[in-house]
């Protein structure tokens, strides 16, 4: 770790539309080491995914996967050495969190990548607009936690 914070962050998307929410994230941050994997198709492959890829000392690995009739989904992680890695988890899908953020007035109408614009300005900003919402709800200590070791790599040069 260079200074105490990660070399590497890899992202793993559960589907494509999870994938376009960290794509439009991308373009706001400083993303030189941070890597987005395909997305797994599924929930349970993208744990595979994580389990392949594997933790390590200086990687941070994000899983993000929707809950869908599951609020417990983010607790089926294999079991293992998970430093550095954090599950999201939207509640139920992508569609509501649009759905609601739309509704809030932070985002255009059908775009996805606006979503990760809209999350990426909360992060940068320390305010918590988009993160407050429902579908996210579940995420805050593990944003706080992610926050203190990404944040300073993700946002140092913007």
């Amino acid at each position: 770790m260079s200074g105490g914070y990660p070399e590497e962050v890899i992202v793993i998307p559960e589907d494509p539309a999870i994938r376009d929410v960290v794509n439009g994230f991308l373009g706001e941050i400083d993303h030189q080491r941070l890597h987005v994997e395909p997305p797994s198709g599924g929930w349970s492959k993208a744990f595979d995914k994580l389990m392949e890829i594997g933790a390590r000392q200086g990687r941070s690995i994000v899983v993000v996967i929707d809950e869908d009739v599951d609020p417990n989904r983010a607790s089926k992680m294999p079991e293992g050495d998970h430093a550095n890695v954090y599950v999201l988890t939207i509640r139920p899908k992508v569609e509501s969190l649009r759905t609601e953020l739309r509704k809030q007035g932070l985002i255009k109408p059908n775009s996805l990548e606006e979503i990760g614009r809209v999350l990426a300005k909360d992060c940068r900003e320390g305010t918590r607009y988009a993160w407050a919402c429902k579908a996210l709800a579940g995420n805050s200590e593990r944003l706080a936690q992610m926050e203190e070791e990404l944040k300073p790599i993700l946002f140092r040069s913007i």
